[in-house]
């Protein structure tokens, strides 16, 4: 391990007009926030250059901690030598901000920024005349951040563009590389626990409506739904869970939701307790089965419960 990271550098050079110009100013961009706003203009005289990079709409306003964030992965994208999209964990992108441990709203706000950045499109232009007279062009078009969010729950991520499409010889600023840095470049993601099913001869309908306590094998199950940031639905069914989550899609609700893990069990409806009891302070109505908190919380405890067979009851 220690002959890993010594191979890492303890700085890398990042291009200064990152953190010079006002792309992380926090200032209006323009009225309406539609125009583009310049960030970055060169001219070379002797090879009669002009290049000209702008942000353009839709354009949330950059500040500080945008660039906190857009910082520590870009590093992580100088560390790992690639000009393709690099994986990378929520937990560790959090790791990376100093947050060892963190509140759903802490995570929210980071997420937030990300989309944000995702949103900040950087667009470029120029033209020169080389010696021999050639007129030649320079242009891009990127995110400040690309990338997305995987069914696996790993962020596949490329931060600000590469120096294809900018003049040569534009200044670099020296940024510190961190030991936490180089432990996040040196380690793959986490994987999450895989979701897990029963056979189907285990899997009997789940009734409209339960005025007795079932018994039998089935699932604990934990939920998310993109029109519901920072929730997470601890329910249990004897259903396929996809199936579950499909019958959950009705027309009162934005957006389908996705399974994040399932627990197969031979007590469903005490697991289901268990797990309501030890998220209790977390959970957004007794009426309701819907937790602020994220589902690596509660994957770490209800994975504690999953029964490779169920056993008869």
């Amino acid at each position: 391990m220690s002959s890993q990271k010594n191979s890492y550098p303890s700085a890398v050079d990042i291009p200064s007009w990152y953190f010079e110009s006002d792309l992380f100013s926090g200032c209006d961009v323009s009225e309406g926030g539609r125009e583009p706003f310049l960030i970055l203009h060169v001219e070379q005289p002797e090879e009669q250059l002009k290049f000209n990079l702008v942000c353009r709409w839709p354009v949330p306003k950059l500040g500080p901690d945008h660039m906190a964030l857009w910082k520590v992965l870009r590093i992580q994208q100088e560390l790992r030598g690639s000009e393709r999209c690099f994986d990378i964990s929520e937990g560790q992108i959090m790791r990376l901000l100093g947050h060892e441990v963190y509140s759903v709203e802490q995570r929210d706000h980071v997420i937030k920024l990300l989309r944000d950045m995702m949103n900040a499109n950087l667009s470029g232009d120029g033209k020169w005349v080389t010696k021999g007279g050639a007129h030649r062009k320079l242009g891009l078009c990127s995110s400040l951040v690309f990338g997305n969010k995987r069914d696996d729950g790993i962020f596949s991520l490329m931060a600000g563009p590469d120096g294809g499409g900018f003049p040569a010889g534009l200044s670099t600023t020296s940024v510190p590389v961190s030991a936490v840095d180089i432990e996040v470049a040196s380690q793959p993601p986490p994987p999450r626990p895989e979701p897990l099913w029963l056979p189907d001869e285990h899997i009997d309908p789940e009734p409209p409506t339960q005025y007795h306590r079932r018994r039998g094998p089935g699932f604990v199950y934990i939920l998310t739904n993109p029109s519901m940031p920072g929730l997470i639905k601890i329910g249990k069914t004897r259903l396929n869970p996809i199936d579950r989550a499909a019958q959950l899609h009705t027309t009162g609700v934005p957006a389908g939701f996705q399974v994040e893990y399932a627990c197969r069990t031979n007590d469903p409806e005490a697991v289901e307790q268990a797990m309501h009891v030890a998220f209790g302070p977390t959970r957004l109505s007794h009426k309701r089965e819907f937790f602020q908190i994220t589902p690596e919380q509660a994957i770490a405890v209800l994975s504690l419960h999953h029964q490779e067979e169920p056993i008869a009851a």
